[in-house]
């Protein structure tokens, strides 16, 4: 694909011309003009009066097309107020521009302009959670960022995290974003909450919890002012699970607390009960089992009443787990059992509610083996479970010690610390911004 930039406007008709199956003598039909003149105008011999090239645009459909350099500028402004409408969420309003901008898929030869609009119309689809269709522009954005413009490889950058993400490989998704903030940084663009809030995410879920601290904080230092953004109670819960995870309970919930005060004022449901959830499991965590299962009851009904779209397989895990930890060992079943039903095909979740079921019977040696074969191997390798690994490690330590079988006990206390040491430095070297 050439740049537009080494083309005269006569060039550029013509590649416009053939895209579209024109003919020369199409094109002097519709200007009022001979074939000689057309193929003259191409060649760049002569320039186009206005009045024609008007006429021109009109026949091939172009009227929009950013063909001349202070309508390439204007375009490429436009673009860049799309992506900050992209970056805010402003969903109907980036839709309509998307329209307006399209026209720069008739220009074959605008390389960067195509392939930025490519890639915020992926960006689109990641927002909408249209992973398949983002994926499929986001390869074909890929084929053309050779000697890309830096706002392209940002953006190119940024999508490839979200679908690395969307895949679940969390380590993938961090290189890609630490990318993108690398060339925002060196090139001077302005910070985007949405891009720290992810990396930040990134590393909460690669068990890293100190830098995804800090970069919440710098999120949260960047766009602390702005309060109707979405992004601004999510950036404050997701601080707040780290703090969960660092067993700083009393920090954990004051952030909650927060988050919800935020999310309340922007009226956003799905982040309610996202949040609900969490303070849920914040109950269950710091040993307050009955306020657990409470939260757990209410944001399940939080969810149902506002009919929410939310995967409430991990508030009901929660809710599993409360119940075990009181002993109420029936309801504990009717949970697990519902927990699978919505777990088919799913084999992080089924495992899951497995352990819960196999946790409530550890004299039996088939539960004993299931976890210690099955159970603690594959959560310590997912990086979403290590945590949980390391506390099914605690209760088997525990359950060995009531049974005097020290060795077991201390197997138990030597993988509980080593995954304790991999979640406290962290499982990713990757060079920060």
């Amino acid at each position: 694909m050439q740049n537009g930039s080494t083309l005269h406007l006569g060039e550029k008709i013509r590649q416009i011309r053939k895209a579209k199956g024109l003919s020369q003598e199409n094109l002097a039909y519709a200007a009022r003009c001979n074939v000689s003149t057309i193929s003259r105008i191409e060649s760049g011999q002569v320039e186009f009066a206005a009045e024609m090239l008007v006429e021109i645009k009109n026949y091939m459909g172009i009227k929009n097309a950013p063909l001349l350099e202070y309508e390439l500028k204007r375009y490429r402004d436009r673009l860049l107020i799309w992506h900050e409408l992209l970056d805010s969420h402003r969903i109907a309003e980036a839709k309509t521009m998307q329209s307006e901008l399209s026209a720069i898929t008739d220009l074959p030869f605008e390389r960067d302009l195509f392939l930025l609009f490519t890639l915020l119309e992926a960006r689109l689809l990641l927002i909408e959670s249209n992973f398949s269709a983002a994926e499929e522009k986001i390869n074909m954005a890929e084929a053309l960022s050779y000697d890309a413009s830096n706002e392209a490889l940002h953006i190119f950058h940024y999508n490839k995290g979200m679908i690395n993400f969307a895949h679940e490989d969390y380590k993938i998704a961090l290189k890609y974003w630490l990318q993108s903030l690398n060339t925002i940084v060196s090139s001077g663009f302005k910070l985007n909450a949405s891009l720290l809030h992810n990396i930040g995410a990134a590393y909460l879920l690669n068990c890293n919890f100190h830098e995804a601290i800090k970069f919440f904080d710098r999120a949260q230092a960047e766009f602390h002012g702005d309060r109707t953004r979405v992004i601004i109670p999510r950036i404050t819960s997701a601080k707040a699970n780290c703090y969960i995870f660092l067993k700083q309970y009393s920090k954990a919930m004051s952030l909650f607390d927060t988050a919800l005060s935020q999310t309340e004022s922007i009226n956003s449901a799905i982040d309610i009960v996202s949040i609900l959830s969490s303070i849920g499991a914040l109950h269950i965590a710091m040993g307050a089992y009955e306020q657990g299962v409470d939260f757990c009851n209410q944001t399940l009904t939080y969810a149902s009443h506002m009919n929410v779209s939310y995967d409430i397989r991990l508030i009901i895990y929660n809710k599993g787990l409360g119940l075990l930890k009181l002993k109420d060992f029936n309801q504990c079943k009717e949970v697990i059992e519902y927990g699978r039903s919505l777990s088919k095909g799913n084999e992080l979740f089924l495992i899951c509610f497995n352990t819960l079921e196999h946790l409530m019977t550890l004299n039996d040696k088939a539960s004993i083996n299931y976890i210690e074969d099955i159970v603690i191997p594959y959560m310590a390798t997912n990086p979403r479970l290590k945590f949980l690994a390391f506390y099914i490690c605690e209760e088997l330590e525990h359950h060995y010690n009531k049974k005097r079988a020290k060795t077991k006990a201390l197997s138990m206390a030597a993988i509980a610390r080593d995954i304790l040491k991999e979640v406290s430095l962290g499982e990713t070297n990757l060079e920060q911004s």
